[in-house]
């Protein structure tokens, strides 16, 4: 969990809202958040959906435009899963799409902790 979130850090920690169900910080019942850090190429996102059954469907509105250029995810079968020794029940992926496009909408699973990496398109 640490090499995702450390994967994440940028800059500076800049201004970011979450609308939707569980995602009030002023709540005990809080199952999603989002921090977003600037960095030279762009912004990091780092997400966080703890709802044991319920995948967020994320449109994002950003003033500028920016493409997803890499994701690190950190995901289990459940919210008790743990590494050890002998057993890999936390997977860790990273992905970089062949193609990146600006970033508008975004699937993020249950029981998932990502960063998402994004870089600024230019005259946006």
């Amino acid at each position: 969990m640490i090499r995702v979130l450390n994967e994440g850090v940028g800059d500076q920690v800049v201004f970011s809202s979450v609308e939707g169900e569980r995602c009030d910080p002023r709540k005990s019942d809080i199952s999603f958040t989002v921090t977003a850090m600037t960095t030279p190429e762009g912004l990091n996102l780092i997400l966080v959906n703890r709802e044991a059954d319920v995948a967020r469907d994320l449109t994002f509105q950003f003033q500028r435009g920016y493409r997803l250029v890499e994701e690190i995810s950190l995901s289990a079968e459940s919210l008790d899963s743990h590494n050890t020794e002998f057993q890999r029940e936390i997977i860790v992926s990273r992905e970089r799409p062949q193609v990146p496009e600006e970033l508008r909408r975004f699937l993020m699973p249950a029981k998932a902790l990502a960063t998402l990496k994004l870089k600024l398109i230019p005259g946006t």
